[in-house]
Protein backbone atom coordinates (compact mmCIF):
# COMPACT_ATOMS: atom_id res chain seq x y z
CA UNK A 1 0.00 0.00 0.00
CA UNK A 2 1.37 3.55 -0.77
CA UNK A 3 0.17 7.13 -0.11
CA UNK A 4 0.73 9.38 -3.61
CA UNK A 5 -0.01 12.49 -4.90
CA UNK A 6 -3.32 11.21 -5.94
CA UNK A 7 -4.36 8.95 -2.73
CA UNK A 8 -4.47 5.58 -1.48
CA UNK A 9 -3.28 2.52 -3.61
CA UNK A 10 -3.06 -1.11 -2.74
CA UNK A 11 -1.86 -3.34 -4.40
CA UNK A 12 -3.94 -6.83 -3.97
CA UNK A 13 -3.52 -10.32 -5.54
CA UNK A 14 -6.43 -11.85 -6.64
CA UNK A 15 -5.79 -15.93 -6.80
CA UNK A 16 -5.88 -16.93 -10.23
CA UNK A 17 -5.60 -13.28 -11.65
CA UNK A 18 -1.97 -12.34 -10.60
CA UNK A 19 -1.48 -8.53 -8.76
CA UNK A 20 -3.97 -6.63 -9.82
CA UNK A 21 -4.26 -2.77 -7.70
CA UNK A 22 -7.34 -1.34 -5.76
CA UNK A 23 -7.95 2.71 -5.65
CA UNK A 24 -8.97 3.63 -1.81
CA UNK A 25 -9.24 7.14 -2.29
CA UNK A 26 -8.06 9.43 -4.98
CA UNK A 27 -8.88 13.47 -4.77
CA UNK A 28 -9.59 14.91 -8.35
CA UNK A 29 -8.02 18.25 -7.54
CA UNK A 30 -4.64 16.09 -7.70
CA UNK A 31 -4.49 14.05 -10.60
CA UNK A 32 -1.91 15.19 -13.60
CA UNK A 33 -3.40 14.32 -16.67
CA UNK A 34 -1.56 13.57 -20.15
CA UNK A 35 -2.21 15.24 -23.79
CA UNK A 36 -5.58 14.11 -23.47
CA UNK A 37 -6.75 13.90 -20.65
CA UNK A 38 -8.14 10.95 -20.46
CA UNK A 39 -5.40 9.18 -18.37
CA UNK A 40 -2.86 9.70 -15.39
CA UNK A 41 0.36 7.96 -14.41
CA UNK A 42 1.50 7.28 -11.01
CA UNK A 43 4.93 6.53 -10.09
CA UNK A 44 5.44 3.02 -8.14
CA UNK A 45 8.49 3.90 -6.70
CA UNK A 46 9.62 0.81 -4.46
CA UNK A 47 8.60 -1.53 -7.06
CA UNK A 48 9.69 0.61 -10.25
CA UNK A 49 6.39 0.61 -12.34
CA UNK A 50 4.88 3.32 -13.75
CA UNK A 51 0.63 3.06 -13.26
CA UNK A 52 -1.60 4.47 -16.25
CA UNK A 53 -4.98 5.18 -14.48
CA UNK A 54 -7.98 5.68 -16.09
CA UNK A 55 -9.51 10.01 -16.20
CA UNK A 56 -11.86 8.76 -12.96
CA UNK A 57 -9.34 6.76 -11.05
CA UNK A 58 -11.02 3.83 -11.14
CA UNK A 59 -8.60 1.05 -13.27
CA UNK A 60 -5.26 0.61 -13.41
CA UNK A 61 -4.97 0.44 -17.64
CA UNK A 62 -1.12 -0.53 -18.36
CA UNK A 63 1.68 -0.87 -15.88
CA UNK A 64 4.96 -0.05 -17.33
CA UNK A 65 7.46 -2.37 -15.84
CA UNK A 66 10.87 -0.27 -16.08
CA UNK A 67 13.19 -3.03 -14.04
CA UNK A 68 13.20 -4.74 -17.28
CA UNK A 69 14.16 -2.35 -19.43
CA UNK A 70 18.09 -1.79 -19.61
CA UNK A 71 19.78 1.62 -18.86
CA UNK A 72 23.62 2.32 -18.26
CA UNK A 73 25.17 3.76 -14.90
CA UNK A 74 22.39 2.80 -12.88
CA UNK A 75 22.83 2.29 -8.86
CA UNK A 76 22.39 -1.23 -8.40
CA UNK A 77 19.77 -2.52 -5.88
CA UNK A 78 22.11 -3.93 -3.19
CA UNK A 79 23.63 -0.45 -3.41
CA UNK A 80 21.17 1.55 -2.83
CA UNK A 81 19.44 -0.68 0.07
CA UNK A 82 22.70 0.04 2.13
CA UNK A 83 22.26 3.82 1.02
CA UNK A 84 19.20 3.85 3.62
CA UNK A 85 16.50 6.80 3.08
CA UNK A 86 13.65 5.56 0.85
CA UNK A 87 15.67 3.40 -1.19
CA UNK A 88 16.28 1.15 1.63
CA UNK A 89 12.54 0.15 1.04
CA UNK A 90 13.19 -0.97 -2.48
CA UNK A 91 10.99 -3.93 -3.13
CA UNK A 92 13.00 -7.17 -3.92
CA UNK A 93 13.32 -7.83 -7.87
CA UNK A 94 12.83 -3.81 -8.27
CA UNK A 95 16.08 -2.01 -10.72
CA UNK A 96 14.57 1.21 -10.96
CA UNK A 97 12.89 3.81 -8.64
CA UNK A 98 10.82 6.42 -10.55
CA UNK A 99 9.73 9.57 -8.25
CA UNK A 100 8.24 12.82 -9.88
CA UNK A 101 6.03 12.51 -12.97
CA UNK A 102 5.98 15.45 -15.27
CA UNK A 103 3.91 16.15 -18.69
CA UNK A 104 6.15 17.66 -21.12
CA UNK A 105 5.31 21.68 -22.15
CA UNK A 106 4.41 20.35 -25.60
CA UNK A 107 2.10 17.40 -23.89
CA UNK A 108 3.76 14.64 -26.29
CA UNK A 109 5.70 13.00 -23.45
CA UNK A 110 5.47 11.86 -19.79
CA UNK A 111 9.11 11.42 -17.96
CA UNK A 112 9.47 10.09 -14.81
CA UNK A 113 12.86 11.26 -12.89
CA UNK A 114 14.60 7.65 -11.77
CA UNK A 115 16.62 8.10 -8.67
CA UNK A 116 18.31 4.74 -8.58
CA UNK A 117 18.60 4.63 -12.63
CA UNK A 118 20.35 7.83 -12.68
CA UNK A 119 18.04 9.88 -15.02
CA UNK A 120 14.31 10.32 -16.78
CA UNK A 121 12.22 7.79 -18.74
CA UNK A 122 10.73 9.70 -21.18
CA UNK A 123 7.46 7.66 -22.18
CA UNK A 124 4.97 8.69 -25.02
CA UNK A 125 1.81 10.64 -23.84
CA UNK A 126 -0.28 9.42 -26.99
CA UNK A 127 0.64 5.71 -26.61
CA UNK A 128 2.18 5.22 -23.39
CA UNK A 129 4.78 3.26 -24.27
CA UNK A 130 8.75 3.75 -23.57
CA UNK A 131 10.27 5.67 -25.61
CA UNK A 132 14.13 6.08 -24.41
CA UNK A 133 16.27 7.31 -21.38
CA UNK A 134 18.22 10.17 -20.58
CA UNK A 135 20.87 9.58 -17.99
CA UNK A 136 21.42 13.21 -15.93
CA UNK A 137 22.90 12.66 -12.50
CA UNK A 138 23.23 10.49 -9.31
CA UNK A 139 19.65 10.21 -7.56
CA UNK A 140 17.41 12.13 -10.35
CA UNK A 141 14.63 12.99 -8.35
CA UNK A 142 12.42 15.91 -9.73
CA UNK A 143 11.33 17.46 -12.60
CA UNK A 144 10.93 20.81 -13.05
CA UNK A 145 9.88 23.64 -15.80
CA UNK A 146 11.62 26.99 -16.35
CA UNK A 147 9.24 30.03 -16.37
CA UNK A 148 9.16 30.37 -20.30
CA UNK A 149 8.63 26.26 -20.49
CA UNK A 150 11.35 26.15 -23.21
CA UNK A 151 14.02 24.05 -20.19
CA UNK A 152 13.09 21.32 -17.59
CA UNK A 153 15.47 21.19 -14.66
CA UNK A 154 15.97 17.71 -12.97
CA UNK A 155 17.59 17.86 -9.47
CA UNK A 156 19.70 15.30 -8.73
CA UNK A 157 19.72 14.82 -5.36
CA UNK A 158 22.62 11.99 -4.77
CA UNK A 159 25.04 14.41 -6.47
CA UNK A 160 23.77 17.80 -5.21
CA UNK A 161 23.30 19.37 -8.61
CA UNK A 162 20.76 20.40 -11.16
CA UNK A 163 20.62 18.94 -14.76
CA UNK A 164 19.45 20.76 -17.26
CA UNK A 165 17.29 19.26 -20.51
CA UNK A 166 16.09 21.07 -23.87
CA UNK A 167 12.01 20.69 -23.63
CA UNK A 168 11.60 20.71 -27.51
CA UNK A 169 14.49 18.36 -28.17
CA UNK A 170 14.86 16.56 -24.51
CA UNK A 171 18.26 17.18 -24.42
CA UNK A 172 20.48 17.06 -21.80
CA UNK A 173 22.68 20.02 -21.42
CA UNK A 174 25.73 19.95 -19.03
CA UNK A 175 24.60 19.95 -15.37
CA UNK A 176 25.51 22.28 -12.76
Amino acid sequence: MWFDQLGLVEPVLHLGAGLSYEFRTLPTEARSPTRRGNRRTLSRCTEGKLLVIDADATAVEKVIDLNAIPTPGATSPDMARSMGGPKAGLQPGASAMPQDVRLSPDGKWLMAADMLRNGVWVINADSVTYVHFIPTGLGAHGIYPSRDATRLYVSNHDEGSLSVLDAATLTASPWF
